[in-house]
């Protein structure tokens, strides 16, 4: 638990390195370009988004690399990187040339606050370029995360966050429209790439950035590729339908709050979700241990998750409209706040079905995790589609909530028909649904409270803080009553506080 905790460290210092791009770059570049044009581009970006081929491959290198097997062998560790880049580069060339051949001439026919079809076409250009390279910099990155480097990842991180963040204020400068905010974050994932090429390129010389076909080690690729290819296909479009259905029926500054508000929740979240991440290759490498060591950090690593995420998300929801006003002006916050809140609520139901994503993938069951997202896609997109019609923008995120409830359901039942009778509810109350009810159940109450008449940064962030400590206090004092949970805090308060900080 104690190497869990200090990758975990790296692993939420680089993607601070990120959240601080996005926190310096959103509302100067609203403040540039205006909501209208920051709503085009995000709808842009939308399209983008469930294309997630690095993703997919990412995923297959990371589960290939921390496996035993595959970690004693460098030669398969080089197949294995050549056949994903190989892949990626295949598909990147077709669903790069269809989108932007496609996707400009129905913006211009469908979207509400519609432009020229080659406006849009010089947009889903420069967008191709910034999603070609994001692919590319994903599948190396994976290789460093399955040998479980998180201090490089960390670094590069750090490097890319940097150069995006003088990218894109440079450019929306020149030019003060979507193309040149556009243009700023292709020229960030440019430099990802060319960085990450380096590192793996020195780390596992520069064969490894081959092209190359090595049918042996071609199957496990394609065989946990393919789910999680209809796993993130099926996510992802279900989380972008809120901005879809909005292009359709709102202005561009109704798309411009919603976007602002995503973007918000989006960094407050993946905050949560970067500190979990390093359990996908744990998983992964003591996939073949016993049921009760592999069950017994199940239960912990559920605790803190989702203990994690409500004292990270929990503030966000009680503070969204001070946080927003302060962060974008008032033009965001009075008509994202309401947004902010029900996104975040998502989020925070969705963290008690994490853990089990990472343990289902982290142990070869990915066809599960593929049919969980095919449900949370079904539920999102029906009930997004049908409560935005019927009630208008203000109910944008309410279909993920919803959706989140049920992927949670499914997750828990499915991770108790794994492990059987061991998993009791008792346990499992006390893991996911306990620190879960806290959250939730803390934000309730403080949303009575004064706290949206608070006007300067000082104050937000003393009240944040407030409600993280609160949150902590209540979830350490409430699962201290059950038996298990008195060695899971005993032991976390250890683990995270360790002697030696090893990559």
């Amino acid at each position: 638990m104690v190497s869990i905790a200090a990758n975990s460290r790296w692993n939420l210092f680089g993607f601070g390195c990120t959240l601080a791009a996005h926190i310096i770059t959103v509302p100067l570049v609203i403040g540039q370009i205006g909501l209208p044009a920051f709503g085009h581009a995000g709808l842009v970006l939308a399209v983008w988004v469930p294309l997630f081929v690095g993703t997919v491959l990412s995923s297959s290198v990371v589960r290939l690399v921390s496996s035993s097997d595959a970690a004693s062998t460098p030669q398969t560790i080089l197949h294995t990187l050549n056949n994903a880049l190989l892949v990626c580069g295949i598909a990147c060339a077709i669903i790069g040339v269809l989108v932007v051949l496609l996707m400009p001439w129905l913006f211009s026919s469908f979207v509400a606050d519609s432009r020229p079809t080659a406006a849009w076409r010089i947009d889903f250009s420069i967008a191709a370029v910034a999603w070609v390279t994001q692919q590319y910099s994903l599948v190396l990155q994976g290789v460093m995360v399955g040998e479980r480097k998180f201090r490089t990842v960390a670094l590069v991180n750090f490097a890319v966050a940097a150069i995006t963040v003088i990218s894109i204020l440079a450019l929306v400068r020149v030019f003060p429209d979507s193309t040149g905010y556009l243009a700023g974050i292709a020229l960030g994932f440019c430099s990802s790439v060319l960085i990450w090429s380096w590192v793996v390129g020195v780390s596992h010389g520069r064969a490894a950035l081959r092209h190359v076909h090595h049918r042996e080690n071609m199957r496990p690729l394609a065989v946990f590729g393919k789910w999680q290819a209809i796993s993130l296909l099926a996510g992802n479009f279900a989380n972008q339908i809120d901005r879809y259905v909005l292009g359709l029926i709102a202005p561009a500054r109704v798309i411009g709050q919603f976007n602002a508000a995503y973007r918000m929740q989006e960094a407050v979240y993946a905050l949560v979700m970067k500190g979990a991440e390093v359990l996908f290759p744990h998983f992964g490498a003591n996939a073949s241990r016993s049921r009760d060591i592999q069950l017994d950090f199940f239960l912990r690593a559920n605790w803190v998750t989702i203990t994690f995420g409500s004292i990270v998300l929990v503030p966000a929801i009680v503070l969204a409209f001070p946080l927003l006003s302060l962060w974008a002006g008032s033009e965001v916050a009075n008509g994202g706040s309401i947004l902010l809140k029900t996104l975040v609520l998502g989020g925070l139901i969705g963290c008690a079905s994490n853990v089990a994503t990472y343990y289902f993938l982290g142990v070869g069951l990915a066809e599960r995790v593929t049919r969980l997202s095919i449900w949370y896609s079904g539920v999102t997109v029906a009930s997004s589609v049908a409560l935005l019609y019927a009630f208008g923008p203000s109910v944008a995120g309410l279909g993920i909530v919803i959706a989140s409830v049920v992927r949670v359901w499914m997750s828990l039942s499915l991770a108790r028909k794994d492990f059987g009778a061991e998993l009791s509810a008792s346990k499992l109350f006390a893991a996911n649904i306990l620190p879960l009810l806290v959250g939730i159940g803390i934000a309730a109450a403080l949303e009575f409270t004064p706290i949206d008449g608070l006007s300067h940064w000082y104050s937000v962030i003393a009240a944040y803080m407030a409600v993280s400590a609160l949150i902590a206090v209540v979830s350490a004092a409430c699962i201290s009553l059950h038996a298990s949970g008195r060695s899971w805090l005993r032991e976390v308060a250890g683990a995270f506080l360790p002697r030696k900080v090893s990559e």
